[in-house]
């Protein structure tokens, strides 16, 4: 089974800048995302099974390898157009 994560900051234009933290996706993986000026900055991602996910920012994306336990932390010039 593929597990897909999207990373998007909000939009409202009332929170250009922020953060979410302890965001949970189905498969048990959270997700801390901090933005700026409506960009995402920096997503890390941490899981309690190890395994490769697919993770989406609008329509790039990037395959990661994540290990029980350890977090990955992902910058925004890491995804690639699909």
């Amino acid at each position: 089974m593929e597990r897909t994560s999207s990373c998007c900051p909000p939009s409202p234009s009332a929170w250009p800048s922020g953060s979410i933290t302890g965001l949970r996706t189905r498969g048990s993986t959270a997700i801390d995302v901090h933005w700026k000026d409506g960009r995402l900055v920096t997503a890390s991602l941490v899981s309690a099974e190890a395994g490769t996910r697919t993770v989406r920012l609008g329509e790039r994306a990037i395959q990661i390898r994540l290990r029980a336990g350890r977090p990955r932390t992902l910058h925004a010039n890491e995804f690639r157009a699909i």
